[in-house]
């Protein structure tokens, strides 16, 4: 199996992507706009994700993201997870994708809101009045029914762990998948990547565990909008994938787009007492599917 150059996106397929995001901080007047500067969008201590497959190659994801506010406050994160992906034919597929819950590290949920649109679901996090300046722990978690795309000679998987478009640096990142039966190292063909896209720094470990399991980590940190991302091949029959129907085709890429939604994230900003919405305005342009991810404060 052939490695293609390094994807630049969670649920990525095998082609490459540049990254295409512009998010707008929008505030109703210039008074207002200069309250919500960004001054010290803080840091990610650890950026830790856990996917467990099943058989049919349905996962269940968790992300846990610990996030250092002390130096400033913030409101929370607003997050946008992706519902389709492109393949390298360029069709593009839903993820039949659902969030199964949002809490802190103690399974404690915490408050958020839940939009969905053609192309995301989004996710705001956190309370609009409480502002946080200190160290907090995000943890998501849902259900993918697609992630995986069946190839000639078995499964690929091409996942950003992080995304790239984080506005603070992240210290380290780990990736830990439960595989559902078992599997030896010669099975396999694994590679990762760190950086920004279509970075080729292999600054980073993944490696088949005694448990079964695929476990990486970065060795080197992220600086802000650098990635980690990793590729896993599996072998043929390994995966009951099922042939991709009629009905899960939804979006033709045009325009030589690729169709696909990258994830992205901003600090909840922050507002006056007066007003406690939230104010963004995202325009996301892609050439295909990327996990971004943005921090900022109001």
């Amino acid at each position: 199996m052939r490695f293609k150059q390094p994807p630049t996106g969670k649920f990525i397929l095998p082609l490459t992507a540049a990254l295409f995001l512009t998010l707008v901080l929008c505030a109703p007047t210039a008074s207002a706009q200069e309250t919500t500067a960004v001054v010290d969008p803080g840091t990610i201590d650890a950026f830790n994700e856990t996917i467990t497959f099943a058989k049919d190659g349905s996962a269940s994801i968790t992300e846990e993201i610990a996030a250092d506010f002390t130096r400033e406050a913030h409101h929370g994160i607003f997050t946008n997870i992706p519902l389709t992906y492109t393949d390298q034919n360029g069709k593009t597929f839903n993820l039949n994708l659902k969030i199964t819950g949002v809490t802190n590290e103690n399974n404690t949920p915490l408050k958020y809101q839940e939009t969905k649109d053609a192309d995301n679901i989004n996710l705001k996090i956190g309370d609009p009045v409480i502002m946080i300046q200190s160290k907090v722990t995000y943890r998501i978690s849902y259900t993918v029914a697609n992630s995986l795309i069946k190839t000639d000679d078995g499964a690929e998987l091409f996942w950003n762990v992080t995304g790239n478009n984080w506005g603070m640096p992240i210290k380290t990142s780990t990736i830990k998948i439960n595989l559902p039966e078992t599997v030896t190292a010669d099975q396999l063909l694994l590679d990762c990547f760190i950086g920004r896209p279509g970075s080729e720094a292999k600054l980073c470990k993944l490696r088949l565990e005694n448990d079964n399991s695929i476990q990486g980590q970065i060795v080197k940190s992220l600086a802000a909008n650098e990635g980690f991302t990793i590729n896993v091949h599996f072998p043929q029959d390994y995966f009951n994938l099922p042939a991709p129907s009629a009905g899960t085709q939804v979006i033709a890429p045009t325009n030589g787009q690729s169709g696909t939604v990258p994830q992205t994230s901003a600090t909840v900003p922050q507002t006056t007492p007066q007003d406690n919405s939230f104010y963004f305005f995202a325009f996301i342009t892609l050439f295909l599917k990327l996990s971004a991810k943005i921090l900022f404060k109001i």
